[in-house]
Formats: C-alpha cells, sequence, structure tokens
C-alpha cells in the first residue's frame, strides 16, 4: 500500500497541496573549517538532535479508499474498500498533550487523526483548532500522564541570521519517522503565492536548504542549541533544496495555548482591515465596518510597527498580531502622507 505524506509543494506562482537561542558561524563554511571545528560542529548536531527527536511525533490520518470494477459503461461495482494512512508530522507545544503542526496536515475534520510519539505510543485526537490565515492547527490528545517533553522557541526578539545553521526533523514520504536533515537558513521574508487570482499569499516565511520531503509538514526547523524556529510547511516543485519554514517564537506559541486553554476556542486579535506586506511595512487597502482601528488609521496608512518592533516582509504584521490577545491595547505607528504617527488600538477579537 502506497502512503502518502503531507507537505505543500510550490509552482511558480502556484501553491499545490500533495495531499530558535539562534547561532551563527559568519562567513565559515565547510571547506574553510579547520578538522577541530568540523568535529564541534558535529558534536552540536548530534547533541541537538538527540535531545529534540522527542519533541517531534506523527499526526496519521486514516482515510479509506473504494475500488470498483467497471461492469458496463454505466455501472461500476464496488470490490473493496481499504484504509490508507496519511503521515505528516507535529510538534509536542505543552507536556499536558497540545501539539502544533500544519493546517493543511489535518485539513479534513471528518478523518480520524492519530498521534504517534517517540517512544511509540499512539493516542487518538480528540480536538483540533484550525488556523488557515496562517496555516497552524492545535490539535490535543487525552492523556493519563503528562507528555516527557515540549518543545523549546526561541523569544520574540531573538534574531534569526541568514546563513545560521539549523536541522529539522520529520517523517519523510510517511516511511521514515524521526528523520533528521542538516542546514541553513538561505533566506528571511519570503512570500508564497496561494492564489494569484485572489492576491492570497503567506509572508515571512524561512527559506532553508535542509533536505525537506512530503511528510515534513508540521514539524521543527530547530537551532543547534536545541530551540524550534519554525515549522515546516513547503517546498518548491521547481528547484532542489528549497525549503520554507512559518516563523514560531516563545510568545506566539505561549498566548495561543494560554487562549485555547482558557475558551476551548482559537480566538484571535482582529483588525477588521485588508493590507498589503511591503517590505516598509503593512500598508492598509480596506477597512471594513466596525473595524476596531475606524477613526484612527485611514486606508493608504502604513503601518511600520506595533508597539516598537518593526514591521516588515522578513517580520509581517500577522505574526507580530498573534502575539496578543484579543481587548489588548497595541500601540500602532504608522506612515501618512510622509508625517510618522502613533495611535494606540484596542484589538477586536475573531474566533476561528
Amino acid at each position: 500500500m502506497h502512503n502518502k505524506g503531507f507537505l505543500r509543494m510550490l509552482g511558480v506562482n502556484i501553491l499545490v497541496i500533495l495531499f530558535f537561542s539562534s547561532y551563527f558561524f559568519g562567513n565559515k563554511n565547510y571547506s574553510q573549517m579547520a578538522p577541530g571545528s568540523a568535529k564541534s560542529l558535529e558534536q552540536q548536531i548530534i547533541a541537538g538532535a538527540s535531545t529534540t527527536t522527542d519533541i517531534v511525533v506523527q499526526v496519521v490520518a486514516e482515510d479509506t479508499a473504494a475500488y470498483y470494477q467497471e461492469e458496463s459503461f454505466d455501472k461500476d461495482t464496488l470490490i473493496e474498500k481499504q484504509s490508507i494512512l496519511k503521515k505528516g508530522t507535529g510538534i509536542i507545544i505543552s507536556k499536558k498533550g497540545y501539539i502544533i503542526t500544519n493546517n493543511h496536515v489535518v485539513d479534513n475534520l471528518n478523518l480520524k487523526y492519530t498521534v504517534i510519539t517517540d517512544d511509540g505510543k499512539s493516542f487518538p485526537v480528540k480536538k483540533i483548532r484550525k488556523d488557515d490565515m496562517i496555516d497552524i492547527a492545535i490539535i490535543f490528545i487525552e492523556i493519563e500522564t503528562p507528555l516527557l517533553s515540549e518543545a523549546k522557541f526561541i523569544d520574540l526578539d531573538e534574531p534569526v541570521n541568514v546563513g545560521q545553521f539549523v536541522f529539522a526533523i520529520g517523517n519523510p514520504l510517511s516511511e521514515y519517522p524521526n528523520t533528521v536533515s542538516f542546514g541553513i537558513i538561505s533566506g528571511k521574508g519570503r512570500k508564497l503565492t496561494i492564489d494569484s487570482s485572489t492576491n492570497s499569499y503567506y509572508a515571512g516565511f524561512y527559506q532553508t536548504d535542509a533536505a525537506l520531503n512530503p511528510g515534513n509538514s508540521g514539524g521543527p526547523l530547530i537551532s543547534l542549541s536545541g530551540d524550534v524556529l519554525g515549522i515546516v510547511t513547503a517546498i518548491s516543485r521547481g528547484g532542489n533544496n528549497i525549503g520554507f519554514a512559518i516563523p514560531l517564537n516563545y510568545k506566539f506559541i505561549t498566548t495561543t495555548l494560554e487562549i485555547l486553554q482558557q475558551n476551548n476556542l482559537l480566538l484571535r486579535p482582529y483588525l477588521g482591515i485588508s493590507y498589503t506586506d511591503t517590505s516598509t511595512g503593512a500598508k492598509i487597502d480596506t477597512i471594513f465596518a466596525g473595524s476596531p482601528v475606524q477613526g484612527q488609521l485611514l486606508v493608504g496608512d502604513i503601518i511600520i510597527s506595533l508597539d516598537k518592533r518593526k514591521i516588515s516582509l522578513i517580520n509581517p504584521l500577522l505574526y507580530y498580531l498573534y502575539t496578543y490577545k484579543p481587548g489588548e491595547t497595541v500601540v500602532f505607528t504608522i506612515i501618512r502622507n510622509n508625517q510618522t504617527l502613533s495611535f494606540p488600538v484596542v484589538l477586536g477579537q475573531k474566533t476561528l
């Protein structure tokens, strides 16, 4: 039986679904490194991998395939149905049974999902809370005793550098759980098109050359010190070793967990605007009726910071916004007619 894995693959302009303390080595490369340095790097990779594989799980979707025999031109007879297992990856974010993965790994809520931990134990998924705005989902498993490990994440303001060494852990091809691959951060602030007809896209992705395959989706991208920097999400269909990960950080994870545990729902801050991510900030295209920014922000304003954190393609508005809870007050700094202005905004609420 052929098992399909989960990973988004990218064409030139089309997104197709197939089914973080940081460390920086400046300009060193393998050919320039002295034997002792290479050995030290090897030891760091081994140590990092050995201490993080237990935060990674398999996320298994059980589907059914029906096989028919053609009786006549307009009649087919069902021969048999077979169970098909589709496997992705997830990251344990709380020992209490909370796991983050990609939304596209658990997009069909009619399927039965199971989590398999590093020690081989299986747990049925009890709850799924999805956020398709950034292609993540939080799943919950019931456990009698706490899980052994949970991921560490980089701080919100911790720098991630192009050229920094990273490794990924996942379940490539749905056949090789806890596979470790090694590479660097090749780029930051990548924008990936979902639907060119509606100008839908994801912004702010890390690019990496660590080997990724279908089945890696939902797995961690990790610094050599063992901190999770992002969640593996997509690969380029037209290139080699071009993969992408959604940035994650400690503030985003803890805020999301607190909201879930308090409300049993995934609530997000709401601005009531549409905007375009640019290299200099988020340009407001539309302000909808009832928006919490009405009377303060205007169409054409460019949001350049939230609470003095700079907005750009590398640090998109949405990723900073999601580190806050609905109802919190945030200072928005904007550019309007070549003037810099600041406004406090009480964040609205939307339920996903």
